[in-house]
């Protein structure tokens, strides 16, 4: 597991990559009575996600209800679940198979992220990956009211020469306040670069 804020709130799984692009992963939100004064109890809620990183769409989506949970029993109904997961994983060409040594930082093998700070803040709403052959835009999040944009962290696929930018992004809700969650982008390492 891979906690993506300090707080200890949001995490990804990975579960594998398929040799055409698409990424399995499950996410973790954690939930504590302490950050949201409306909960009786602590709570966890699990998602089992598929997106195709050529796209950046979500292809597949399960949830799975943590309420009254904690880590340890989510762990033992994730594993009651795992039949239907392999069914989503093997309709998508997933393997599921994802060592820990794939986990890395930028810079990458003579990548890096344009506009990021020392502790992975990026200034301004545009995710631009720079190579020795040029630059591309990732993602473009202008058009989202996103307060905070911060790389965590990048994922390789084994299978071809492509990465997931794994960022937490924060916006700042009219009613809620502050609300973080994980952003999943793809990246082909060796073509686009201008």
């Amino acid at each position: 597991m891979i906690y993506l804020d300090e707080a200890g709130n949001h995490a990804v799984t990975p579960i594998g990559f398929s040799r055409d692009g698409k990424f399995a992963y499950i996410e973790w939100r954690f939930y504590n009575e302490l950050y949201y004064s409306d909960m009786s109890e602590y709570q966890i809620d699990v998602h089992l996600v598929i997106i195709d990183l050529v796209t950046d769409k979500e292809l597949i989506r399960r949830y799975l209800d943590g309420s009254g949970r904690d880590e340890n029993t989510m762990t033992d109904l994730l594993n009651e679940s795992t039949a239907e997961f392999q069914q989503e994983l093997s309709a998508h060409n997933i393997i599921a198979e994802y060592p820990n040594e794939y986990y890395h930082r930028f810079p990458y093998k003579g990548h890096s992220l344009n506009h990021m700070a020392d502790d992975g803040y990026i200034d301004g709403t545009c995710i631009e990956v720079q190579s020795s052959t040029g630059k591309k835009v990732v993602a473009d999040f202008s058009a989202d009211d996103y307060s905070f944009i911060q790389c965590k962290g990048l994922l390789k696929s084994p299978f071809e020469e492509r990465v997931v930018i794994l960022l937490i992004v924060t916006c700042n809700g009219y009613e809620t306040g502050l609300t973080t969650f994980i952003k999943i982008v793809g990246c082909n390492l060796k073509a686009g670069f201008k």
